[in-house]
């Protein structure tokens, strides 16, 4: 009788055991049971609908998660499919221009390029931003807001590390090249229309001097280090990974001499790239980017 009884109570055990491993694994698709992860503080699913006919179904999150002392937020897209068959996708962190609340992230537009791409897509709004605290640096400690994100991929059982790629445009550009001095873990990066030395950018732009001093804080002649921190031209030789670099030859936000200079630095430092640039005045994606981005993200 006790040694049925035994029996009995270690089949229970290892019945409920079971049940809990079987639980566990499902929790790993569960995109939103990574709230337990340090630093994330909320992740909310969004009712967004389909954003194109073409493409995979995806589902978009919002994600707010602590960087620093600050609350930052970001927009998580996942194929629908990843989840389902259990799989490890691609992902690409995407970097977006703009200062505080102009040009911000649109959740739309992040799900648009999940859908698109079939890839996991991760995008920071900066600190500050669409509800954060803090104030971003423009490059300074707000890099840490992207780099942030790459360490929550590593808990995600739908990302997979071989295959972190990240793109940015404009101000994004140059968070994408900090960024790829920084992380060995991105294998291959995208800049677009990307600002490459600070000090230019400064110059070129006097509508944009002021936005400089707020955030960097400095102006070029005051504080020339923050300046060079900011300007990949000057440490090419550091970028850890292949760069894909798209620029218009009038672009009148961000001097197509930005692109030429920066070029120039990767093959002095024997850094592997790609250089695409256009005839016309288009500051961000041109329609035929896309098949050229995702051909570079292999």
């Amino acid at each position: 009788m006790k040694k049925k009884l035994v029996f009995g109570i270690l089949c229970f055990m290892l019945l409920c055991l079971c049940a809990c491993v079987t639980r566990n694994e499902e929790e790993l698709w569960d995109v939103n049971q990574y709230e337990r992860v340090e630093d994330i503080i909320s992740i909310e699913k969004l009712d967004l609908g389909r954003m194109s006919s073409e493409g995979v179904e995806v589902s978009t999150y919002k994600v707010k998660y602590q960087v620093d002392d600050c609350t930052v937020v970001s927009y998580l897209s996942v194929p629908d499919v990843c989840i389902e068959e259990q799989d490890a996708y691609p992902c690409i962190i995407f970097n977006r221009g703009g200062n505080r609340e102009f040009s911000a992230n649109e959740p739309e537009n992040i799900a648009y390029m999940a859908e698109s791409s079939g890839k996991v897509i991760f995008a920071t709004q900066y600190r500050g931003v669409d509800g954060g605290t803090g104030t971003e640096e423009y490059g300074g400690a707000d890099l840490n807001d992207v780099l942030k994100l790459i360490d929550f991929c590593e808990e995600f059982a739908f990302v997979d590390m071989e295959q972190i790629y990240m793109m940015g445009i404009s101000r994004g550009g140059m968070m994408t090249y900090m960024a790829v001095r920084e992380d060995s873990r991105i294998k291959k990066a995208v800049v677009i229309s990307g600002l490459s030395d600070a000090f230019m950018a400064y110059d070129e732009r006097t509508d944009m001097q002021e936005v400089f001093k707020e955030l960097v804080g400095e102006t070029p002649k005051s504080n020339p280090e923050e300046y060079v921190k900011r300007s990949a031209v000057y440490w090419a030789e550091e970028i850890k990974c292949p760069i894909l670099i798209i620029h218009s030859k009038l672009d009148e936000r961000v001097s197509f001499e930005q692109a030429e200079k920066m070029v120039e630095a990767l093959e002095e430092a024997g850094k592997e790239y790609k250089f695409i640039s256009y005839e016309d005045d288009v500051h961000g994606l041109h329609p035929e980017d896309f098949s050229i981005i995702m051909e570079w993200c292999q």
